[in-house]
């Protein structure tokens, strides 16, 4: 993101550290956003997503996974996480 203003947080992965970056004019104060995750392991993604989007003033609607590698545990670890709507899709 050469040029612009950047946000970034560093956080754990299953394998190991990661980044996630946000240009700091993408999100603004009050706005709703919807975070999506391809995938819910450790939950470090989705966290740091929506630390970044909370830092710059935006309300995290919710949550939404494609797919969640249970024996990990990332679903508890978003339990502190209070969003607008907090849906959930019932396991089959």
């Amino acid at each position: 993101m050469k040029g612009r203003l950047v946000l970034r947080v560093n956080h754990s992965r299953e394998h190991g550290p990661d980044t996630i970056e946000m240009r700091a004019d993408a999100v603004g104060s009050g706005d709703r956003v919807l975070v999506v995750d391809d995938v819910l392991a450790t939950a470090g993604t989705a966290r740091a997503a929506v630390e970044l989007l909370r830092a710059v003033g935006a309300a995290v609607a919710d949550l939404a996974v494609f797919i969640e590698l249970e024996f990990l545990s990332g679903r508890a670890l978003l339990k502190r996480y209070v969003f607008e709507h907090n849906s959930e899709v019932a396991e089959q």
